[in-house]
């Protein structure tokens, strides 16, 4: 292992110059440089000094900072909207020193399978904005997908409607005790209106294909009366999963099943 330099850029054009140098790493809240080959570090560029740690609405939509934490996102939405799916998700996330650390971007970049936040964000349809060799907002679903979209570039940071946060939503996380990893995330949002089911966004994190949109049972729901829903009859995406350390996949697969149903019901019953 050669010397490790560390970069300090102080604005987004030294951010662009230093994305171009080789086997240089970004640093946000640091949990994830230990999961590469510290070996093939030449470089470490913190992101401290750029101004991204904010959550903050703007127009129509709600931005999230790339540097900005669990903690700080969670004490946003407790004192702004407390039914928040981010909020309901995060506060459960890893341990409270963890919070304090891991960032919104580093959680996108990386995307471990136990994410809590990867569900919420696909779920409300959001956005990453890019500098680097790709510059701009790109859907955050196209840019856990692409090689392209990761090479040379930095998440600045996220974004989605305001409207979709409707408050109607469940998270459920497959866990033994309280600080393991989830095995898998299940997100949950509707947006209900007179007692309709106006809109619906499902996805499951952590399944073979690392996350997946349900849309045969959002098929199911979207459009019809509540009352009309009846939600042990609902045909569930048929979902696989690896063996993990806390469950086979066969009880992953019985798992995500309920749990999906139980989060419908739970929703229904907040309108009910």
């Amino acid at each position: 292992m050669g010397e490790l330099n560390w970069y300090f850029p102080e604005n987004i054009q030294e951010l662009q110059e230093i994305l171009h140098k080789e086997g240089v790493v970004l640093h946000g809240g640091g949990t994830g440089l230990l999961r590469g080959d510290i070996r093939r570090y030449r470089g470490i560029a913190d992101l401290g000094r750029l101004g991204l740690s904010f959550v903050r609405e703007n127009g129509n939509y709600i931005e999230i900072g790339a540097v900005t934490t669990y903690s700080d996102v969670i004490n946003f939405f407790k004192n702004n909207n407390p039914d928040s799916i981010l909020y309901r998700s995060l506060q459960n996330a890893a341990t409270t020193p963890l919070r304090n650390r891991i960032t919104v971007g580093g959680s996108i970049a990386y995307f471990p399978p136990w994410s809590d936040i990867a569900g919420p964000l696909l779920s409300l349809a959001s956005e990453v904005y890019l500098t680097g060799d790709a510059e701009g907002w790109y859907r955050l679903s196209d840019y856990i997908q692409s090689k392209e979209l990761k090479k040379k570039t930095a998440i600045l940071k996220v974004r989605y409607e305001k409207g979709r946060d409707t408050g109607y939503s469940y998270h459920f996380r497959a866990i033994r005790n309280k600080v393991d990893h989830p095995a898998f995330t299940i997100t949950l949002l509707m947006n209900i209106t007179d007692g309709k089911v106006q809109m619906a966004s499902f996805y499951v994190v952590g399944s073979k294909e690392r996350f997946r949109k349900l849309t045969i049972i959002e098929s199911k729901v979207v459009g019809r009366n509540i009352d009309e829903i009846n939600v042990e009859s609902l045909p569930v995406d048929d979902v696989e999963f690896y063996g993990k350390v806390q469950f086979s996949p066969e009880y992953q697969k019985a798992l995500f099943e309920v749990e999906v149903k139980r989060g419908i019901s739970k929703i229904l019953e907040m309108v009910k």
